[in-house]
Parts: structure tokens; C-alpha cells; sequence
């Protein structure tokens, strides 16, 4: 038996029939009183057996095999795999260590009875070579994790902690919430920064948008407070405190006339249209089956409702903001860039505050870079 690590062919491997034939053969005889019992041997040939059982029907060394085979000849040995880890060009799925570890387990026999069964003693040496390899890999990763958690904490821990900005306390569990979803997001501060100043003008966690405008309210409020007693039941107040079916049943009726009578802003990020229904329907699905959501339960649905718009259909306000700022993305000045960026391209709100945004997200990003 060959460990994947050892072959050039890029199949899977199968279980070998020879050694197949031969647990029969030793089953036969002890069946028929030729042999008593299982010798040292007939284990070893079974435990070769288990081992490519293993590996044939086992997900994710199947995907270490396929990486490897992929990028042949040029990976051959122990110290090509280990460049290729190190450089990222081979890219090891999750859980592989474990999974190589398992592997190893059973051939633990063969390596204790020092046998050589259908090439086992080379199998054991490849073996060891790629575990070697891969707990060191996951110790570097652990390592990168711990001192990205560390820093982090650091910079959440100073927005907790800061009293420069004049936040409310809603308010800062906003954006000390958002950002600490970024930030495990691997967004950079900078641009979480410029998120961050874009929250204090837009509102907070499951937040209605307030129908109190200081220069006339928008039509589409108007008709909310009208046919939707929005003014009384909703302006200004919180999810929190609401019953989610009803909001959803109000959502749904105005998103049958294509939302051109009515809507509303909601959230930290004041999501309005059929975004503010993408959100609700996030809400629900977090409460379930409460039909009431609590804070914490929002701020995690609106700050991967966040993630997953920079990730996905807003993309290119991230990438842009990258391209833009190269060289210098840990920076004041990249902060601010990203808060007007994020009001322009992404907040898009009626009347522009992308200046106040951007010096926000600068004080912002300042707060949580101090040592």
C-alpha cells in the first residue's frame, strides 16, 4: 500500500486487491481448521486494508491528494510540500492535520512491529514527513490567529473604552459591535474605521428611521405614517421592541407595489427597500422561533449583513478603496478615503454628510490604533 504522498499517479488509490484476497484466504482456513488464528502478519495486511479504507472514503485527505497530485512533479518530496505550504501555493483544506493524524493511527502497528508489508515502511516514513509538515503549518497559522485576535482586542477594547467621541452607549455597542465582526472579517481598520464613521451619522442597531426630518419629511414617510401609523408605531424606535411578523407583513405589502408608496430606513446601516427585506427576513431567522430579537441577535445579523455586501453585490467599494489606497491602507488618511468611499458608493444617503463621515472615521480609526 502507498499513501498518496508517495505516488505519481494522480487516481485515488483503492484498496489493494491482493491483500483483499489474502484476509480471505486467512479466513478460509481458520474456517476450515487449517489455521487457528490471526498471526502478527494477517494483522498488519488487515490494518493496510483499514488505512487505504480510510483514505479512499475520506473527504479531505482525498482534497490533500488531489492538491498535491495537481501541482506534480514539482512538489516530489517532504521539503517541495512543505515550500509550497509556506508559499500558499498549496493549499491544505481544513482539518487535513487531523485527518493525516488518523491516518498515521492506523499505522501505528507497522511502524511498532517494524514490518514491511507491501511497501508499509515507506508509507510510514511519507506519513511522517507530511505530519511533520502540517503541524508546523497549523502552528504558524495558530500563531498569525493569536496575535490577529490579540490585536483585535486591542482595538475594540479602545472604541469600548473611549470617551473622545461622545457616543451613546447604544451607539458604541453599535459600532463596537460592527467592528469587531469586521475585524474577524479581515477587513482592515482602516476600512472597518470608515464603516464605523459612516454608523454614528446613519443610526444603530434595529433602528427606524425617524420620521422627525428637520426639513420636511420624505414623501415615502408620509405615506408610511398615513396607511401605516408609522410616525406613532415606528419612527424612531427599536426592532427590539417590535413583533418581527408584523414588521414582515408590512414589508411584504409594500414590496408588492415595488416598494413606490412607501418604505423606511432600518438598522445601524438604515437598509431601506428590498434590502430592509433581506434584513427582516435575516432577523427572523435568528429569532426563530421568537418572534422578538434581542440586540445581540440584531448587531450579529446586521454585521454580517454588512460582511456579506462588501463580500458579494458592494464588492467593488472594498476593492476600489484598495486599489486606491495602496501602500498606505494602515493609515489616518485611508480611513478617511474609506468614509467617504462607503457614503458615496454604498450608504448612498439623500443628502451627502461624506465629509463629517470621513472625518468621523478618521477620529475613529485613531481611537483604535492607540496603544
Amino acid at each position: 500500500m502507498k499513501l498518496p504522498f508517495a505516488s505519481n499517479k494522480p487516481k485515488p488509490p483503492t484498496p489493494s486487491q491482493q491483500a483483499e484476497k489474502e484476509i480471505k484466504d486467512i479466513q478460509q482456513q481458520i474456517k476450515t481448521g487449517k489455521q487457528s488464528s490471526l498471526t502478527k502478519e494477517d494483522h498488519l495486511i488487515m490494518d493496510e486494508i483499514k488505512a487505504e479504507a480510510l483514505f479512499e472514503t475520506n473527504p479531505i485527505l482525498y482534497k490533500v491528494h488531489q492538491s498535491i497530485m495537481q501541482m506534480m512533479p514539482a512538489i516530489s518530496n517532504a521539503k517541495a510540500i512543505e515550500d509550497a505550504v509556506k508559499s500558499g501555493k498549496l493549499k491544505l483544506p481544513q482539518g487535513a492535520a487531523r485527518e493525516i493524524e488518523d491516518l498515521g493511527t492506523m499505522l501505528a502497528s507497522l511502524r511498532e512491529q517494524g514490518k514491511v508489508v507491501d511497501g508499509a515502511a515507506y508509507d510510514v516514513y511519507e506519513y511522517k514527513s507530511i505530519k511533520e509538515i502540517l503541524k508546523k503549518y497549523q502552528t504558524d497559522i495558530a500563531v498569525l490567529k493569536q496575535k490577529a485576535n490579540v490585536r483585535i482586542y486591542i482595538m475594540i477594547n479602545n472604541l469600548a473604552n473611549d470617551t473622545t467621541l461622545g457616543l451613546s452607549t447604544t451607539k458604541k455597542q453599535t459600532i463596537v459591535g460592527i467592528g469587531n465582526i469586521m475585524l474577524n472579517n479581515k477587513f482592515e481598520p482602516a476600512f472597518v474605521a470608515g464603516m464605523l464613521g459612516n454608523i454614528v451619522i446613519e443610526g444603530s442597531v434595529g433602528f427606524f428611521e425617524s420620521s422627525a426630518y428637520p426639513y420636511g419629511e420624505p414623501i415615502y414617510l408620509q405615506y408610511m405614517d398615513q396607511f401605516y401609523n408609522y410616525r406613532q408605531a415606528y419612527s424612531g424606535q427599536y426592532i427590539m421592541s417590535k413583533s418581527l411578523s408584523k414588521v414582515n407583513a408590512m414589508l411584504n405589502q409594500l414590496k408588492a407595489a415595488n416598494w413606490q408608496k412607501g418604505q423606511f430606513g432600518l438598522g445601524c446601516v438604515q437598509w431601506t427597500g428590498e434590502r430592509t427585506k433581506t434584513l427582516v427576513d435575516l432577523y427572523i431567522q435568528a429569532a426563530s422561533p421568537s418572534d422578538s430579537i434581542t440586540f445581540d441577535q440584531a448587531l450579529e445579523v446586521e454585521g454580517l449583513m454588512i460582511v456579506q455586501e462588501f463580500q458579494g453585490p458592494y464588492s467593488k467599494v472594498h476593492s476600489n478603496w484598495q486599489s486606491t489606497n495602496a501602500g498606505s491602507l494602515n493609515s489616518a488618511n485611508a480611513a478617511y478615503n474609506a468614509g467617504l468611499d462607503i457614503c458615496n458608493k454604498y450608504e448612498q444617503p439623500g443628502t451627502s454628510t461624506s465629509v463629517t463621515r470621513a472625518n468621523t472615521a478618521k477620529d475613529i480609526y485613531n481611537v483604535m490604533i492607540k496603544n
